[in-house]
């Protein structure tokens, strides 16, 4: 449980960064911001589906957690007024120095989904329609005047969260393909095309963003409150009185022999990692 929750925040943490950083800018176009949302989701998703298809986590030596330092630092340093300006200075190509920031976080991400891909035996179709999906809700939420910045970026953060999810739980339990959420998918994908072709009704914009929020956010706490669930098995409390007694390494030393072997521990023979403490 720990390893899901450790993972997942920094997904969310990701995602708020890169809000922070666009609101911070001010010019900004909303573009910039659900591009960068969308390189960063996939960044975690391909980083995960790799583990869940292979049975191994590599990470890269500069990738999307990485990219989340980059984006603190950011933040960190533009609470001081002179570097601030300095960031806003135009620099010798004739754009922000801001823009560099922004273009060493994205780089960090899309290498990353490089290298993986390139070392996986075969990119999971599960991860190309997330993606694919991803990418179509971007390019509508851009082109949609209706639906402020926030809310465009909350749309994609739901939509690739419940999947990120899904692919890091998958990881955890063998023999697991995780697949994005098909209804919202087919939705996404379909109103992206509808929009593209004859354009969607500005008065149905709102609402309909609403209906897709409210079905999003459902499904994600369902999908997360299920894994909980399922870890639940590899929780072991042990209460240890005030002073403790010789019979509290006893009942330790027996909850971490009744406690099953959690499948992430296991090695391809079916045995026990001995590396791997209780």
């Amino acid at each position: 449980l720990g390893d899901f929750v450790d993972h997942y925040c920094d997904l969310w943490a990701g995602c708020i960064l890169v809000f922070g950083f666009w609101s911070l800018l001010g010019d900004a176009p909303p573009a910039a911001l659900y591009a960068m949302t969308v390189v960063l989701i996939a960044a975690f998703a391909t980083t995960y589906a790799e583990r869940e298809a292979d049975g191994r986590l590599h990470f890269t030596a500069w990738g999307a957690l990485e990219a989340n330092m980059i984006l603190a630092l950011f933040l960190l340093s533009w609470a001081v007024p002179a570097v601030r300006e300095w960031w806003r200075s135009a620099s010798p190509l004739g754009v922000p120095w801001y823009d560099f920031a922004a273009g060493v976080v994205v780089a960090m991400a899309l290498g990353a989904i490089v290298i993986i891909g390139r070392r996986m035996r075969r990119i999971p179709a599960p991860l190309v329609l997330a993606v694919a999906g991803l990418i179509a809700l971007a390019t509508l939420v851009a082109q949609r005047q209706e639906l402020r910045p926030v809310e465009g970026w909350l749309l994609l953060g739901l939509f690739g969260g419940r999947y990120v999810a899904r692919v890091m739980h998958g990881y955890l339990v063998p023999a697991r393909r995780s697949w994005p959420d098909p209804i919202a998918t087919a939705v996404v994908i379909g109103l992206a095309i509808w929009d593209f072709a004859g354009g969607l009704p500005s008065a149905a914009v709102r609402p309909g963003a609403a209906v897709l929020a409210a079905y999003l956010t459902i499904t994600l706490l369902i999908t997360l409150g299920g894994i909980f669930a399922k870890q639940r098995r590899y929780w072991v409390w042990v209460n240890r009185p005030a002073g403790g007694t010789a019979t509290d390494a006893g009942e330790k030393e027996s909850a971490s022999r009744n406690t099953p072997l959690h499948p992430s521990r296991l090695t391809p023979a079916g045995e026990g990692d001995p590396s791997a403490g209780p």
